[in-house]
């Protein structure tokens, strides 16, 4: 089953060592990292390592850290996917933090029942999103120019959007031209079946993914498809994000 990644970032480590045993209580959770304030966090984690944050909502009052308020927008800025608990003492910092768009809001002293029933929201919000289940593949009925058709997402290598179209590439060198359908659309219906947003115009299918070429001197990245005989661009900011989905789909040997 997957599990709900998880940093606490917080700097008082009673409270930290609380919440984190209270963490360990629920089988989907995965503490990935926990961490004193802000700095500490953001040179330690690979963010896309994560599924959602704990964190202080300012850590001003004792002088360690930034407010959290940074923390949020560092964080929407490299993954806006992931959900953030703020943590105050100040019950007055509840709306403040709700403004920047917080899931839910922590308050101080630890509470057990109280962090208790976040936990359990935050695993309902994630099993309504289907993140526990393991979705492999599926046949569907998609529009086409012609009218509509059958398609198993296992027989698609990637997608490309072209003059406005986005195009099915399929095994065998087939390719289907869809009707009404945008790049993000496409992207929120068949991640859970393992594809992934590789480039602006480009998603690809995790499972036909054989390779991945890194130039690095002149930042140009791109991803070899089982069936394509050519090379599907990579964009340079989700190399990193997909090396870690690769590595955490296949055993990794390359550490």
């Amino acid at each position: 089953m997957n599990k709900i990644k998880v940093a606490i970032i917080e700097w008082d480590s009673n409270f930290r060592m609380y919440l984190q045993s209270t963490m360990e209580n629920f089988t989907c959770f995965e503490i990935i990292g926990s961490f004193s304030n802000t700095e500490e966090f953001t040179k330690s984690i690979n963010i896309n390592e994560l599924d959602c944050i704990f964190t202080n909502f300012s850590f001003n009052n004792n002088g360690q850290g930034s407010d959290g308020t940074y923390l949020t927008q560092y964080v929407r800025n490299n993954q806006n996917n992931i959900t953030i608990v703020f943590i105050s003492e100040n019950k007055e910092d509840a709306y403040k933090a709700f403004q920047h768009e917080a899931f839910d809001f922590l308050l101080k002293p630890f509470d057990i029942d109280r962090a208790s029933r976040i936990l359990l929201r935050l695993r309902k919000y994630y099993e309504d999103r289907g993140f526990f289940t393991e979705k492999n593949s599926i046949n569907f009925l998609i529009k086409t120019k012609f009218g509509y058709q059958m398609i198993h997402t296992d027989k698609i290598l990637y997608i490309e959007l072209i003059n406005r179209k986005c195009i099915f590439h399929m095994e065998g060198n087939n390719i289907i031209v869809l009707s009404g359908y945008s790049m993000s659309t496409l992207e929120k219906k068949l991640t859970i079946y393992g594809f992934f947003r590789c480039y602006q115009s480009l998603i690809v299918n995790l499972a036909k993914v054989n390779s991945v070429h890194a130039d690095n001197k002149n930042k140009w990245y791109t991803i070899k498809v089982e069936g394509y005989n050519g090379e599907v661009p990579l964009s340079r900011e989700k190399y990193n994000e997909l090396l870690v989905l690769l590595k955490s789909k296949y055993e990794d040997f390359s550490s």
